[in-house]
């Protein structure tokens, strides 16, 4: 349940990066440009209120039928991320703050920096009590205006981070740390810092995952968190698919209570879940002779690099 919880929680700032607000931007005083903005913003403002609604025809209507997300998700695929956080999160808010409106002819972007709060519409088994959520994303929206209307068409992301709390996990202070951005094939670490409270212990597990729909979920293993020293690291490979990860920090707070027949027992009365984005940089496969080759015809060569062509089998690979 506790997986299930966080990847929904996922599901929402892939599916929700492009809901806006208007109140931020200094519109210029060319009027066509005011319109043209004034326009983009009708078409987020009216995405975020069928979103509150929870109008799933509406929000796709907003959505290029050729969509394609940062993450590789098509349209289908992020419909259906938004409808399970709307039935994991059923009193979801969602704010923004735009921060740049860029656009050239038939194309647009939009900068945000969004957050979300929201709690579990189910009762954890475990704690006893609802799931909080907050998260928090910087992103690009990228449109294209089709005929008179503008559609969403892609975006990026490059900060990602959510929390959700069950338990007396409410207030507990707790850092995760992970890169935001590695090479594909690098070694990177991510590690939890907490103060553990006095009279319980914790326990925690870190886990990596590509973000791919649906999603693969990966083994965990809990580990006791040093009660003095407070922190646990994991070291990852990223992968060398082209995929953005998603790391996750998992961690239970345990109090030590005794039974009705005074024999002591742990009982497990905190869990504290968060996920962050770690983008992958694919490595270049770009082969410059190759390339040289390809478009001799519209390149600048030097007469050194003519003969090359005029010669291919002298070329040094």
């Amino acid at each position: 349940m506790i997986r299930k919880v966080l990847l929904v929680s996922i599901a929402l700032m892939v599916g929700f990066l492009l809901i806006a607000g208007h109140n931020n931007i200094a519109f210029a005083s060319n009027r066509s440009d005011t319109e043209v903005k004034g326009h983009i913003l009708s078409v987020l403002n009216n995405l975020k209120k069928a979103a509150n609604e929870h109008d799933i025809i509406k929000v796709a209507s907003y959505y290029s039928n050729n969509y394609t997300s940062g993450d590789h998700l098509n349209k289908s695929q992020v419909l259906n991320l938004i409808k399970d956080t709307w039935k994991t999160y059923p009193d979801i808010h969602y704010s923004t703050e735009i921060t740049d409106i860029r656009y050239s002819d038939n194309w647009a972007a939009v900068e945000t920096h969004d957050r979300y709060n929201g709690t579990t519409g189910k009762v954890s088994d475990i704690t006893n009590d609802k799931g909080t959520l907050y998260s928090e994303s910087h992103s690009v929206v990228y449109l294209r205006r089709i005929g008179k209307e503008w559609k969403i068409v892609s975006d990026l992301t490059y900060y990602e981070k959510a929390i959700v709390r069950y338990g007396n996990a409410q207030d507990l202070d707790i850092s995760f740390s992970a890169p935001e951005q590695v090479n594909a094939g690098q070694m990177y670490s991510a590690s939890i810092s907490l103060e553990v409270p006095v009279g319980s212990f914790a326990v925690g597990s870190i886990t990596q995952e590509p973000i791919i729909y649906p999603s693969i979920k990966p083994k965990e293993k809990f580990r006791t968190i040093n009660q003095n020293m407070g922190d646990l690291e994991r070291v990852f490979e990223s992968n060398e698919t082209n995929n953005n990860e998603l790391v996750t920090a998992t961690v239970g707070i345990t109090e030590l209570t005794e039974d009705n027949q005074a024999r002591p027992t742990v009982k497990l009365k905190g869990i504290c879940i968060i996920g962050k984005r770690v983008n992958v940089v694919p490595e270049s496969t770009f082969d410059r002779e190759e390339y040289k080759i390809t478009h001799k015809e519209n390149l600048e060569l030097s007469p050194s690099e003519m003969r090359k062509f005029e010669n291919p089998d002298n070329i040094d690979y």
